[in-house]
């Protein structure tokens, strides 16, 4: 697992390129990219409020793959197969929410058969604060 923020961990090894773009932290390799955006204070915003907003928010033409509540930590994950310039893409959208703290997760692949991976990805993302 590699820590990305004072309260966030991820699965992802060290055959990615990292870098930083508008903001975003990006992980990238060989048909496979990984856009991730930490929003929240630590208060704002609320954990139901986000939740609400990307149940809201989320495409009507998704693939639902999983919504889990556990230990104070609500994730949910859908499946899109977009279409861009003439080709498609595969993604899978991820957000794990906790209390003032959220990630939210794009996670791109080329070969639908990455499908698993994407969603095994998302489902693998922990909230572990740093020790005071």
């Amino acid at each position: 697992m590699r820590r990305i923020t004072e309260n966030w961990l991820i699965d992802v090894d060290k055959t990615y390129e990292s870098w930083v773009e508008e903001d975003s932290l990006v992980f990238a390799k060989a048909g496979r990219t990984i856009w991730i955006d930490c929003w929240g204070d630590g208060d704002e915003p609320s954990r139901q409020e986000i939740i609400d907003l990307i149940k809201t928010e989320a495409s009507p033409d998704r693939d639902d793959l999983f919504e889990t509540d556990e230990g104070g930590v609500y994730k949910y994950a859908y499946c899109l197969v977009e279409f861009e310039d003439g080709g498609r893409r595969f993604a899978v959208y991820a957000f794990a929410v906790v209390e003032g703290n959220y990630l939210q997760v794009a996670i791109y692949f080329d070969d639908p058969q990455d499908k698993p991976w994407g969603e095994a990805f998302a489902r693998a993302i922990e909230y572990s604060p740093l020790a005071e």
